[in-house]
């Protein structure tokens, strides 16, 4: 099931998350598979309507395979396949919802054609989504490196796929097309301490959120300013209620 899973993901834009431990660091069995459950239970973020991860669904299936304990699910909008290894690097594949917004959210959603949508044309890219995604995956990975899942340096890298020829907009409001001439982006690798991954988590997010519109063409010294408030939205519990932000063009 999650091998359908996985082809469904990528049959559309997704994200291509990896957290791991930095080199030389990696023992296979390192984690018992109840460590790896305690882990995930305490670093999930739970800001937004669908936590970051989301382990347990009806929607998907949850259990240890190998040496990995593996989730995946396929819910409406929402597809979702994480792989978290005993050694503790932590994969997750996560289809992006700007691409599924018309689908059926109920169980058959999953597997019946007819309740799938075509993928918004042009296909976009919902810049504050972008960030409150971000934010997530650089906090569960700061809480996974603060229980010693990454040993005494973690490595994350990112990229997004599916994304040539996608524009770069708001849910909120119409604005003008900024347009990603690449297949993939690749965010810039990061590798820290596990105390500086915790302390640098959020400015990480919006540089890393930063890098990702600079693949469509815009200027950073205004994305900074404003993506912190996007941010800040996202703390407050508003990530479904993002400011209105002019985009300026590069």
């Amino acid at each position: 099931m999650s091998a359908e899973v996985m082809e469904k993901i990528k049959e559309r834009g997704y994200w291509e998350i990896v957290m791991k431990p930095g080199a030389g660091q990696c023992d296979e069995e390192k984690f018992t598979f109840g460590e790896l459950e305690g882990m995930i239970e305490y670093a999930q973020v739970r800001y937004r309507y669908m936590h970051y991860p989301l382990p347990k669904t009806r929607f998907g299936g949850y259990g240890n395979v190998g040496t990995r304990l593996e989730s995946h699910m396929h819910y409406g909008r929402y597809l979702s396949l994480f792989r978290f290894y005993r050694s503790g690097k932590f994969v997750h594949y996560l289809g992006m919802p700007e691409d599924r917004l018309g689908d059926d959210p109920s169980p058959r959603a999953r597997w019946d054609p007819a309740a799938r949508k075509p993928r918004p044309d042009p296909p976009f890219l919902d810049f504050g989504s972008t960030m409150c995604q971000l934010t997530e995956v650089f906090l569960f990975a700061s809480k996974l490196a603060a229980r010693g899942a990454f040993g005494d340096r973690v490595r994350i890298l990112i990229k997004l796929h599916g994304t040539n020829r996608r524009i770069l907009t708001s849910y909120n409001r119409p604005l003008k097309p900024h347009e990603c001439g690449r297949g993939t982006i690749e965010v810039d690798e990061v590798a820290k301490t596990p105390y500086e991954l915790w302390r640098e988590r959020d400015k990480l997010a919006v540089s890393a959120c930063i890098g990702v519109c600079g693949a469509f063409g815009l200027s950073s010294a205004y994305l900074k300013s404003g993506l912190e408030g996007v941010q800040e939205a996202f703390y407050n519990g508003r990530g479904a209620y993002l400011p209105r932000l002019e985009i300026s063009a590069a």
